[in-house]
């Protein structure tokens, strides 16, 4: 069965057993726009407790705010209890939770798109948040008071930009207003969470507005450095990792300066290395040679690279494409680490191991690819007659 219908036996198993039960949250959303998406969430009148005892595989992943998880054929659903929430004291978490219904439910929700349950059995919208009249409009509001909301949890304003640009809606006034007055106090939410939005944010093509609408909105300010530019980032290509694009930001930054912002950010290792080869990309702009561009080009994502470069318009990626091209040989080998010319050739050939034998490597390469040479036994004769 597909994740629709997995779903819709979890809500029958739980309806049957006398609670009631509908998918809730962004999957509604994204049902009623037509959009794609497996990741259902369930709404129901059943106790964590009650839900455990009828499911054969849960997982107790928030039990103190009514949270289970129920694993299905390897899926898992996040089944909650209906539950008021009392009042946020850490920006993130109620202080206390109590079961409610679904009307009450809703109203502790943060946006109106994200407020409405789909009765799978019955196939009925419940609306209590005038949610479908936001999705026809193309709005993101708040349920309720917006300023309330977002001192909350202060990630509601970035999830409230990603909602907006993911689905090319407009932020109601009020709602934007609230975001621009609280926009500082996005300082105080863990990076982690902060980070995991925009890698969320990223997924779409649409990754430059977002990040052009956290900077009118006072948001990116709180996460970076005053930017210098948003403009190549629309030529920037999608798969680029998400630190390419703030990095991008600030183009002219030192290094030190970006990879203070990956560790700010908790970046991964792979993401933080990116920033180094960015900076190397630039240093061999000025003054790269063509042993150093080889070595370059073999490196993973050096495509990449070149193609963020060109959108900043620092080089020519169809240029590089030429280039590489005529490299080709040599590039694979620097990839396989298997040199045209090596230790035992030069060893057979008489020289002993040691300083001098590294240097003469590093010389054979370098004559091989500064002249395109591709017969080992040139290149090794090369090398010896300049050491004799």
């Amino acid at each position: 069965m597909d994740s629709f219908q997995l779903g819709k036996a979890i809500v029958e198993r739980l309806v049957n057993a006398g609670h009631t039960a509908y998918f809730a949250g962004g999957f509604v959303r994204d049902y009623l726009l037509r959009l794609p998406s497996s990741d259902i969430d369930i709404a129901t009148s059943a106790s964590p407790q009650e839900v455990m005892q009828l499911f054969e595989k849960t997982v107790p992943v928030g039990l103190a705010f009514g949270s289970v998880l129920v694993v299905e054929q390897g899926r898992s659903f996040e089944v909650t209890t209906f539950r008021f929430d009392g009042p946020y004291l850490d920006g993130r978490h109620p202080s206390y939770v109590r079961p409610s219904d679904a009307r009450a439910d809703a109203q502790r929700r943060s946006f109106t798109i994200n407020g409405m349950f789909y009765d799978p059995i019955k196939e009925e919208v419940l609306d209590y948040v005038e949610g479908k009249k936001d999705l026809q409009a193309g709005i993101i509001r708040t349920i309720g008071e917006a300023k309330h909301r977002f001192e909350e949890d202060k990630l509601r304003m970035i999830r409230a930009v990603r909602f907006a640009v993911r689905l090319g809606f407009t932020i109601e006034a009020n709602t934007a207003a609230a975001i621009k007055s609280t926009a500082a106090e996005l300082r105080v939410v863990s990076v982690e969470r902060i980070w995991q939005e925009l890698a969320k944010a990223h997924d779409s093509p649409r990754f430059p507005d977002f990040l052009l609408q956290l900077h009118q909105f006072g948001l990116l300010e709180q996460i970076m450095p005053p930017i210098e530019s948003v403009e190549p980032l629309y030529r920037y290509p999608q798969e680029a990792p998400t630190i390419a694009f703030l990095v991008a930001l600030r183009p002219h930054a030192s290094l030190a300066s970006q990879l203070t912002l990956c560790d700010g950010l908790k970046v991964a290792k792979k993401e933080r290395q990116w920033a180094e080869r960015f900076y190397e990309l630039k240093s061999l702009i000025n003054q790269g040679s063509l042993v150093a561009w080889a070595h370059f080009y073999a490196l993973e994502e050096a495509n990449l690279l070149l193609k963020c470069a060109s959108a900043h318009g620092w080089l020519s990626f169809e240029e590089h494409q030429v280039k590489q091209q005529k490299l080709h040989p040599h590039i694979e080998r620097l990839r396989t680490k298997k040199p045209l010319v090596n230790a035992k050739m030069l060893i057979e050939a008489g020289v002993s191991p040691g300083v001098t034998l590294g240097k003469l490597l590093e010389k054979a390469e370098k004559i091989a690819i500064e002249e395109n040479l591709n017969d080992p036994q040139v290149v090794l004769a090369r090398v010896i007659k300049g050491s004799e």
